[in-house]
């Protein structure tokens, strides 16, 4: 049966910066349909304000309404399909989701708070790395010696859970499959090698750099102190106090 348009239809469609949800209105001749942007409420620290576009009206053709229609049903299907996915998933099962150009996380299928919706449902809880990461996500060490592990690795190191929508998961039926399997690949070396002697003592005189540096930021002095003569040798006795240590090596 061919879907048609009918008045109080709602469909959405993009105004300006906002997805928002519009209502059919009338009829408007031949393909034309007057159509109006449906109040969604949005709550600011507990206060209640209109939707932003609420009222403005614009005329769609049948196409359009019946295109934006068929997509929500879709996209509702989906998702229908990825809640069923989880809930079936058994605890413990191992589950690739894909941060998108064959990089995947290795995951383990565990019980957890949905912070969402604050319930308690099957969650992801990263384990590895796989495939195709560039280096600038795997941890890395600067020169003062501080450790970046960058996102998903630091995921991993706190059991952080998450819920990606199942979409982006290798083992969902309806993941657009590539030639690359996660499943078969070796996870990515997440650790560091220890810090030569040379290193180490480069990393110790560039932190008292960065803490002489944020002492010395003339955007920390307030106004009486610029403006006292005894600022300087107070800083200065400061910075003495910080390299004392090294010089005395």
């Amino acid at each position: 049966m061919t879907a048609k348009v009918k008045a109080g239809m709602q469909f959405r469609a993009v105004i300006a910066d906002a997805n928002a949800l519009w209502k059919v209105v009338s009829h408007q001749g031949r393909q034309s349909w007057l159509c109006e942007v449906v109040n969604e409420p949005i709550v600011i620290d507990g206060k209640t304000y209109p939707g932003e576009y609420t009222g403005q009206q614009k005329a769609f053709l049948a196409s359009e309404i019946l295109r934006s229609v068929a997509w929500e049903t879709t996209i509702g299907n989906l998702i229908d399909q990825g809640e069923q996915w989880y809930k079936n998933l058994p605890l413990g099962t191992t589950v690739h989701y894909h941060n998108g150009f064959d990089a995947f996380v290795r995951c383990e299928v565990v019980t957890g708070t949905d912070q969402s919706d604050n319930q308690i449902k099957n969650m992801l809880k990263p384990i590895a790395l796989v495939g195709n990461w560039s280096q600038y996500d795997l941890p890395s060490r600067s020169y003062d010696g501080k450790i970046h592990l960058g996102y998903h690795a630091k995921q991993i190191s706190e059991h952080t859970l998450f819920r990606p929508n199942a979409s982006n998961c290798y083992e969902f039926s309806g993941f657009l499959k590539k030639k690359i399997d996660p499943r078969t690949l070796t996870p990515v070396a997440l650790g560091l090698p220890s810090m030569t002697a040379e290193e180490s003592k480069a990393a110790e005189l560039w932190q008292i750099i960065e803490n002489i540096h944020d002492l010395t930021d003339s955007q920390n002095f307030r106004d009486e102190d610029l403006k006292s003569p005894e600022t300087p040798m107070k800083y200065l006795q400061q910075i003495a106090e910080l390299t004392k240590d090294y010089r005395r090596r």
